[in-house]
């Protein structure tokens, strides 16, 4: 369902009057430096929520909410600027690459700190078995993954 420019007024990060070329709105959390805030869309129109924090996404924000948090210029430049309805799923594979990539550095790091408490070369078979399958993740920009 649409939303109107008139009822996105009341998320307090947009500038509505740069929206009507026809772009898709991804509506996100935001940290405000002390609290989470959200909008969710209602049949009464946008309601603000309530959330206490975020496991994972993408999110809206004056600062890092936690300093492990990582801000990808790339994806705040397309969701800015460029999300038009055909591009937005585009924008969502790139950005859940991000995350599918942070997670593959989080498991080969415990691999590299596991490996004197594994059989010999099974962590190196890990890290090997990780870095194949995160190679062909990136499905909307590789039309095959080489074996």
């Amino acid at each position: 369902m649409a939303i109107t420019i008139e009822s996105l007024k009341v998320v307090s990060y947009l500038k509505t009057e740069h929206l009507g070329d026809g772009r898709t709105v991804k509506l996100m959390p935001l940290w405000d430096g002390t609290n989470w805030r959200m909008w969710v869309d209602t049949p009464v129109g946008l309601i603000e929520g309530k959330m206490m924090d975020t496991i994972e996404g993408d999110y809206v924000g004056v600062g890092a909410a936690k300093e492990s948090d990582l801000f990808i210029p790339f994806v705040h430049l397309m969701w800015q600027r460029a999300s038009w309805p055909e591009v937005c799923p585009l924008i969502s594979a790139i950005s859940d690459d991000f995350h599918n990539m942070g997670t593959s550095l989080a498991k080969l790091k415990h691999f590299f700190h596991s490996q004197r408490t594994l059989p010999p070369r099974s962590a190196s078979r890990f890290a090997y078995t990780e870095l194949e399958s995160s190679s062909c993740s990136l499905a909307p920009f590789s039309t095959f993954c080489k074996r």
